[in-house]
């Protein structure tokens, strides 16, 4: 997560979510293959020292699988963060390199979210942001026939399954809509600056 120091003056942190748990059932469960077929492996393996190679061949095999298909996972969920702030929405991924993507809460102009029967029993779905782009800069900005500000096509998607194609793993939707929907009006109301 984000230190103070990489907030602005008057800024302040709201929420600070990572993916929802959802995500970390497939690797749970590929680490509960791996382990099983590890230990039948050994089990099936017949009694003998000649063997002790192929013991140890199948224990890195398995240690090799977990890091892969549990690990890296683990880790990908523990270092993608959603941070809304008084001012902002900020998406961070990343375990080696990180990167990061601000929306200013006044450019977003659109918050969507959808959750299936399973996800509104786990508290999780997938939200949408849609964010204006000034006329001319970015891609939406090239239309500039529809006004000042036009919606751009390149919006942040965050889906609590994660993989979704061009989208980071997701939170509680309804939190993070409910939660900007909520800084606006209150922002709006009380007259301070975002």
């Amino acid at each position: 997560m984000a230190s103070d120091e990489s907030l602005s003056e008057g800024e302040r942190f709201v929420l600070r979510l990572h993916p929802h748990w959802k995500t970390l059932l497939r690797p749970f469960f590929l680490l509960a293959v791996i382990a099983a077929a590890a230990i039948a492996l050994l089990v099936i393996l017949p009694t003998g020292h000649n063997l002790a190679a192929a013991r140890i061949g199948i224990g890195v095999v398995a240690l090799l699988a977990a890091i892969v298909w549990f690990v890296v996972p683990l880790l990908r969920w523990k270092t993608t963060t959603y941070e809304l702030t008084t001012r902002r929405l900020r998406l961070r991924a990343g375990i080696l390199t990180r990167t990061g993507r601000d929306f200013p809460l006044l450019r977003i102009s659109d918050v969507s979210f959808s959750h299936g029967l399973l996800d509104r029993l786990l508290g999780a779905g997938r939200a949408r942001t849609g964010h204006a782009v000034p006329a001319g800069r970015g891609r939406a900005g090239a239309a500039g026939a529809r006004g000042a500000l036009s919606p751009s096509a390149g919006t942040p998607e965050c889906g609590a399954l994660g993989g979704q194609k061009g989208g980071h793993r997701g939170v509680g939707a309804e939190a993070r809509a409910t939660a900007a929907g909520r800084m606006r009006r209150q922002g709006s109301e009380r007259g301070t600056p975002q």
